[in-house]
């Protein structure tokens, strides 16, 4: 454990962790010896979620107080089969850790992160299952720091918020996480829902710009990319935060004290400097295209619906490439 990592001050409590890739085995490693593993293609037995007493047929809708974590550590494409066995008043305990824009989905699913559900932006890497998780630790700005309600009784020790981890969390169990992750030498931040936005934008332009150059290339790996194409992903992840930005309502020139500072330029910049950052931190790692509808598909989408009112593609350079890859 990290000697400047605070330890939690509540005991970690069992979570229901339904998965058990490289993250979701992370995850178990990191808890008490409580965690129940849920495999993949099994239900979520009932009995492990319902906590509450006195509910009855009337009132079954109503969200009972929080139980213990369910934690989603599949493939998105799992995430439907998962979520429609979880009892509904029991979906305020979900929490998602899958990579790309989940939105539209969890639309359909009533699922709003911050308020019924927790969502979480995983930037610490496992090379393979067993493996002891990297932090994606940067060392300049961080973007939105961390905000800790009052209420919540947890102290994460003397350089919050100024933790250059980008890890964040948000939502009912995001003290929760967070907690875990803190107790064995990783960083999260804590967001509300405006800053979560913000961070998930910047996820989904890094794993969307950086697999897509790395793959046009031939795969090569993220290290490479940065040391010999920085320019051409600066290009694509550019006008990906732009075209985002403006699809899911975020400010690249806000002043509040939780979110971006500076104007479009210096944000832009700030943004850019932080994916190249990270991207050392996992230089290793090769490239490849993965659930491409979760990922570039939502960005393949935003040029699909200009083209169908007439106007210009917002992500020119993205089209182009992503035909180029996926032919």
């Amino acid at each position: 454990m990290s000697s400047s990592v605070a330890e939690p001050r509540q005991t970690d409590a069992g979570w229901i962790i339904v998965g058990n890739g490289r993250i979701g085995n992370a995850l178990i490693n990191m808890g008490s010896g409580k965690d129940i593993l849920i495999r993949r293609n099994e239900n979520v037995p009932s009995a492990l979620l319902h906590q509450g007493e006195g509910k009855n047929e009337e009132s079954k809708r109503d969200f009972l107080p929080l139980g213990p974590p369910v934690v989603i550590a599949t493939r998105n494409d799992d995430l439907e089969s998962v979520i429609d066995a979880l009892p509904l008043d029991r979906k305020n305990d979900l929490v998602l850790i899958q990579n790309g824009m989940l939105d539209p989905f969890l639309k359909q699913k009533s699922l709003i992160p911050g308020d019924n559900c927790t969502q979480v932006l995983i930037y610490f890497a496992v090379s393979k299952k067993g493996d002891t998780p990297i932090d994606g630790n940067v060392q300049g700005p961080v973007g939105c720091n961390s905000h800790v309600p009052s209420n919540t009784n947890l102290d994460f020790g003397s350089i919050t918020p100024k933790t250059r981890g980008l890890t964040a969390a948000c939502g009912p169990h995001a003290v929760t996480f967070a907690r875990r992750l803190w107790a064995n030498g990783l960083t999260c931040r804590i967001l509300d829902s405006k800053s979560f936005r913000q961070a998930m934008l910047e996820k989904l332009v890094w794993i969307s710009a950086y697999m897509l150059i790395g793959v046009t290339k031939g795969g090569i790996r993220i290290g490479d990319i940065v040391r010999d194409h920085r320019q051409e992903v600066d290009d694509l992840a550019s006008e990906l935060i732009l075209a985002g930005a403006e699809a899911i309502d975020v400010d690249l020139k806000s002043s509040d004290g939780l979110q971006y500072k500076g104007n479009e330029k210096e944000v832009m910049h700030e943004i850019l400097e932080r994916l190249a950052e990270y991207s050392n931190c996992v230089s290793e790692y090769p490239t490849a295209l993965k659930e491409v509808s979760w990922r570039n598909g939502f960005f393949m989408n935003l040029s699909e619906a200009a083209e169908k009112v007439g106007k210009s593609d917002p992500c020119p350079i993205h089209s182009t490439l992503i035909k180029k890859a996926l032919r």
